[in-house]
């Protein structure tokens, strides 16, 4: 975990939280970027927008759930994934790091492949 915070002039400072997972056996870092590569990508986008909506409101959502991806920073925890998205990412700056969590059952209910486990 890696929590960053700059000023560097203008409206207002910057702000980002990194996660960066690693396989323990072999320490290579995962790389979620093929979540979005399956046939199971349109429903992951609409579950990934709809907790969104769900948990902050779509007021300042810059996203739709079309556009919705799977961000760098990801984490894994005891129960899955913790996507987090960084400020301007699909959401506005006052929004905030935004971050959502998906279980392994919810990934693998829409088939999506838990290469971490």
């Amino acid at each position: 975990e890696s929590y960053i915070e700059v000023y560097t002039g203008g409206a207002h400072g910057g702000q980002s939280l990194i996660y960066e997972c690693y396989d323990i056996a072999t320490g290579q870092a995962y790389d979620f970027g093929y979540l979005m590569d399956g046939e199971w990508c349109d429903a992951l986008r609409q579950l990934i927008y709809e907790r969104i909506v769900d948990m902050y409101g779509d007021e300042q959502l810059i996203a739709t759930a079309k556009d919705i991806y799977i961000p760098r920073s990801v984490k894994l925890t005891d129960s899955g994934l913790l996507l987090v998205y960084q400020p301007y990412e699909i959401a506005s700056f006052d929004a905030g790091i935004l971050s959502v969590e998906l279980s392994d059952e919810e990934l693998a209910a829409l088939g999506v492949p838990l290469l971490w486990i």
